[in-house]
């Protein structure tokens, strides 16, 4: 208990058998026995007192915990989503209402369908330039063959490091391939 050793138990011992005597050491020992005891319950108590402290603390948090889970009930949460919608629906109506009277107002000032009837038509649009209309017909007068190209797969003069030479639609119809 107070980390004492067998020995210097036993110096204790013949230390009290001296002082006190033998015929009054067993009532000294019953005493210091009495205090042990009381000594030892003191500590227990405290020891359950802080325990149920620390219990009555732990169950506060618990309680707080479940608290906020029953605030965060699904409930609460869809009710103060649709609060918050319907402030912001409330919001956009206000303003469409204020644009529509904005717009209302505008429109008080145009002019009336009698008076759009007056307003002079768009110029016509002018006549395409001669010069344009020739280039127009040129360039449809060109005849566009869509064939497809013919390969001359003969030799070209310079040796076979030459590619050979693709021969133009014109002259494929000219020549018959071999």
């Amino acid at each position: 208990m107070f980390g004492l050793d067998f020995s210097e138990i036993l110096i204790i011992g013949v230390v009290a058998l001296i002082v006190v005597g033998p015929k009054e050491l067993p009532q000294l020992m019953r005493s210091v026995g009495r205090w042990i005891g009381k000594a030892r319950r003191m500590a227990s108590e405290f020891q359950v007192q802080m325990n149920e402290a620390i219990r009555e603390a732990e169950l506060d948090d618990v309680k707080k915990s479940v608290d906020d889970l029953r605030s965060l009930s699904p409930k609460n949460l869809l009710a103060e989503q649709f609060s918050s919608v319907s402030r912001t629906l409330d919001d956009v109506k206000r303003e469409t209402d204020a644009t529509v009277a904005s717009i209302g107002a505008s429109v008080a000032a145009t002019p009336t369908i009698a008076e759009a009837a007056t307003v002079e038509p768009a110029p016509a649009m002018p006549e395409a330039s001669a010069e344009a209309v020739a280039r127009i017909d040129a360039a449809a007068a060109v005849p566009m063959d869509l064939g497809a190209p013919v390969f001359d797969l003969t030799p070209a003069p310079g040796g076979p490091e030459e590619p050979a030479a693709v021969a133009s639609v014109g002259e494929a119809k000219k020549e018959p391939l071999a």
